[in-house]
């Protein structure tokens, strides 16, 4: 890409399970990606069954404390006309992260909606009308992918949003009877409250010049996976 694209100062080879072996690429850890096994629940009852209490009534408090919140999925036009509202709450989410590589346009999210069509979700969640929160989701093969979230802050905590939008995340896949849910990296300790189990993949980068890699290599380092405590979820 370096050699045909002389804009291109960075490339970044992202979740490969295997080591790549080839001059000039990087490696670094960040946090794992977490993934919920689906396999032997074909619903949503099966899957609280198989919970021990504490997590099962953890559950079931996120969706009591959120009661007045509806939700539902968004079609294109919706997304188009919502485009702003959805992003500005996208916004809200990544301003609160440690590392983000780029802001997506005001536009993304409706043009892959409009590129992927039914295995690209948006579902929004309303409180009296006034959109709060939304999620995203990807479809493909066995796999549902958690893709992106956004919420208010003010609403988060008070109606457990985003606990919300998670066990929501496990419903869509059990729906659509997919065997594997792939939660993403960030709030580790929460997915795994749901059942899911960290799995590492690295992340690789080459820089067109050198010392590039020199000046930003501290940075990377900080990204190293953080201590945290797994759960034991299911009876």
């Amino acid at each position: 890409l370096m050699a045909t694209d002389p804009m291109i100062y960075t490339v970044l080879l992202k979740d490969y399970p295997e080591p790549v072996k080839h001059e000039g690429y990087h490696s670094f850890e960040v946090d794992p990606v977490m993934v919920l096994d689906l396999h032997g629940f074909s619903s949503w009852d099966e899957y609280l069954k198989a919970m021990r209490s504490k997590y099962r009534q953890r559950a079931r408090s996120a969706y009591t404390k959120s009661h007045e919140v509806v939700s539902w999925e968004l079609n294109e036009e919706e997304i188009r006309n919502r485009e702003t509202e959805l992003m500005a709450l996208f916004y809200q989410v990544v301003q609160h992260d440690l590392f983000s590589l780029s802001i997506p346009p005001t536009h993304y999210l409706s043009d892959l909606k409009q590129a992927l069509g039914e295995a690209f979700v948006v579902t929004g969640y309303f409180l009296k009308d006034r959109l709060v929160g939304f999620r995203a989701s990807l479809h493909i093969d066995d796999t549902t992918y958690a893709y992106i979230v956004g919420f208010s802050q003010d609403h988060n905590q008070p109606l457990k949003l985003y606990q919300r939008m998670l066990y929501d995340y496990v419903k869509e896949a059990l729906t659509n009877k997919r065997t594997t849910l792939d939660l993403g990296r960030t709030a580790l300790e929460i997915k795994s409250c749901l059942g899911a189990e960290p799995k590492q993949h690295n992340l690789y980068v080459r820089f067109r010049y050198k010392w590039l890699h020199r000046l930003l290599k501290p940075v990377f380092n900080r990204l190293g996976a953080k201590e945290w405590e797994t759960r034991n979820v299911f009876a």
